[in-house]
């Protein structure tokens, strides 16, 4: 494979220099759509091959990780300095946001739509590994799992919420006679393959902490539905596309954004 990886590069070069490209490998005033599409191709070819992987890819993910983890931790929206327009749409925002979260009752008021009830009625699992569980099965989560959880609070919230479940219900009760509940400081961080030069950071959960935060999940993706009308399962079809007419017309295009700038304001 390494042989192909000293090669692609001369062959790529050849056919984009026959379709118009110059060679530049950075940007330049000049430079064109075309041209531009074509050096990307370039840079990006090589960028996840596996063997050339930097010995430092897994620590710059780490610093990359506590740097905006850092950010997020002491953020605080300051909007001494926005203009008039910039504070009227921040006002918006927040009551577009307020209104998605709520509705009116006539005869109980205002009533809010994400309930410890809405969310008990949707939890799951996933399809992933989590913390105390020997497998990645339903079964194996739910019944022969440790049912790890990073607060007490969260194993009484789980057994209220399956308690109007019999089967659920029996299937804990018979589960905590042969296996104890797991409680953790909190997630398993670990790394996977991104590029060659930084790692991608995962996050393996605890078990209960999982089925709240799927329950959550569902809950904000039908008030996605019912006030956006986006639905988070068809989006990826509808993102295929749009980026199609896009290659072809030039009248959309797309955006990948490494990190959430903190700073804005």
């Amino acid at each position: 494979m390494r042989n192909y990886a000293v090669e692609l590069p001369f062959s790529l070069n050849h056919d984009l220099k026959m379709a118009g490209w110059n060679g530049a490998i950075s940007p330049y005033p000049d430079m064109n759509l075309k041209q531009k599409a074509m050096q990307s191709i370039r840079n990006a070819l090589l960028k996840k091959f596996s063997d050339n992987v930097s010995p430092s890819a897994n620590t710059n993910a780490l610093t990359l990780f506590l740097k905006i983890n850092e950010k997020c931790k002491g953020f605080k929206l300051d909007i001494s300095s926005c203009t008039e327009i910039e504070a009227i749409a921040l006002g918006e925002a927040k009551d577009f946001i307020y209104r998605a979260f709520h509705h009116h009752d006539q005869s109980h008021g205002n009533m809010r739509k994400l309930t410890l009830a809405e969310i008990s009625s949707k939890l799951g699992v996933g399809n992933g590994a989590n913390i105390g569980s020997f497998s990645t099965d339903f079964l194996s989560k739910i019944g022969t799992s440790l049912m790890s959880a990073s607060d007490r609070r969260l194993h009484k919230l789980y057994v209220q919420a399956i308690s109007c479940d019999p089967l659920w219900s029996s299937v804990e009760f018979t589960r905590s006679k042969f296996r104890e509940t797991d409680f953790v400081p909190g997630s398993r961080l670990s790394f996977v393959p991104k590029t060659v030069e930084i790692s991608r950071t995962i996050c393996t959960e605890p078990l209960l902490n999982m089925l709240f935060q799927k329950g959550i999940a569902s809950v904000l993706e039908g008030l996605l539905r019912e006030v956006c009308n986006i639905s988070l399962s068809k989006q990826p079809d509808w993102n295929r596309s749009l980026a199609q007419l896009g290659s072809v017309g030039g009248k959309f295009g797309t955006i990948d954004l490494s990190s959430f700038r903190l700073d804005v304001y």
